[in-house]
């Protein structure tokens, strides 16, 4: 009996055996789902689809692109790609009335968010946020999003409209030499390796700004390539969905805001942040949840403790609870 069982074994492995063998390149052909969601109505399932395409000028390099592709429910239609453009889109989101859908395409390498018509017609650039827009989310009656864009420390500092008051941290930035955060002010003195001491630290500032030089005061500054000495903040804006809208900036400060969730029959935004004028972020161990008016653009806390960090909050359809993690 085992003689005959071990039999049936090889007559099973032998095609396998018979078959090309698996080569590295092989890999490249699989492709991945990610993103899903269904459609308000319940009958079509959005998703994002990655694949692995070879360069055209060097046959051994590949590039990742992802297209948005849309499944029926029921299984009984084949799916078919919603976009096709080379620079790829995620991030796909439905509108509330399932008319439409925005996602994210780099543009001029930068990410902006564009909105596509689900029953036919191309799709059209939304945000041309400088520094890119990321993470669409739809308020309840269609009319407006609300997206993420990253600043640095510097830029906040420079930006008139982001920063009108020209304010510094109020938490240490911890830089060696500097007793105080008015160093990151734009400064008018002129640079001059042979000069005073302020105009040699002007002269070094420029050759940071230069790229000639990298000035690492981050207590997290290792990547996975690299390292980093850029103090990034996420913000979040709000947009009319339509033509030629302009945004406007929902948050502000030397803080990063995630998260951002409609509450149900308010004009509020449940977001997360830890927002401490006594603490640099990258030693931070808390996380408190908000909620932010996007009229007033008041905040106001209903989540937070010392020592305490609250996550992965999502809101219920009516607004009433609450679900979310705490460490």
């Amino acid at each position: 009996m085992k003689a005959f069982i071990a039999f049936l074994l090889l007559l099973n492995i032998y095609p396998l055996l018979a078959q090309k063998e698996i080569q590295v390149t092989d890999l490249t052909k699989i492709q991945t789902v990610s993103n899903v969601s269904y459609s308000p109505n319940g009958s079509e399932i959005l998703y994002t689809l990655q694949s692995i395409l070879p360069e055209t000028k060097d046959k051994w390099e590949y590039t990742y692109v992802n297209q948005l592709w849309l499944a029926d429910a029921t299984g009984m239609k084949a799916p078919r790609a919603l976009t096709f453009n080379k620079d790829g889109a995620t991030g796909g989101t439905w509108s509330p009335d399932g008319n439409n859908i925005a996602f994210v395409r780099a543009v001029d390498s930068k990410p902006q968010i564009f909105i596509l018509p689900v029953g036919g017609g191309e799709a059209w650039q939304l945000t041309f946020e400088k520094n890119g827009a990321t993470n669409p989310v739809w308020s309840a009656d269609g009319i407006n999003i609300v997206y993420s864009s990253s600043f640095t420390l510097s830029e906040i500092s420079a930006d008139s409209m982001l920063n009108p008051t020209k304010s510094v941290p109020q938490w240490p930035t911890e830089k060696a030499g500097f007793k105080n955060n008015d160093y990151v002010k734009p400064s008018a003195i002129k640079a001059d390796p042979n000069g005073t001491i302020d105009e040699v630290r002007s002269y070094l500032t420029q050759n940071e700004k230069d790229k000639k030089a990298k000035v690492i005061t981050k207590l997290i500054f290792q990547q996975e390539t690299g390292t980093s000495n850029d103090i990034s903040f996420n913000y979040l804006f709000s947009i009319e969905v339509k033509q030629g809208a302009k945004s406007s900036a929902l948050t502000s400060g030397y803080y990063s805001y995630t998260n951002p969730q409609f509450i149900a029959y308010t004009d509020k935004v449940l977001i997360q942040s830890d927002i401490d004028p006594t603490e640099n972020p990258d030693r931070s161990q808390e996380a408190e949840i908000y909620t932010l008016d996007i009229k007033t653009k008041q905040l106001q806390k209903i989540l937070g403790k010392q020592g305490m960090s609250y996550n992965q909050a999502t809101i219920s359809p009516s607004g009433k609870y609450l679900v979310f993690t705490q460490s």
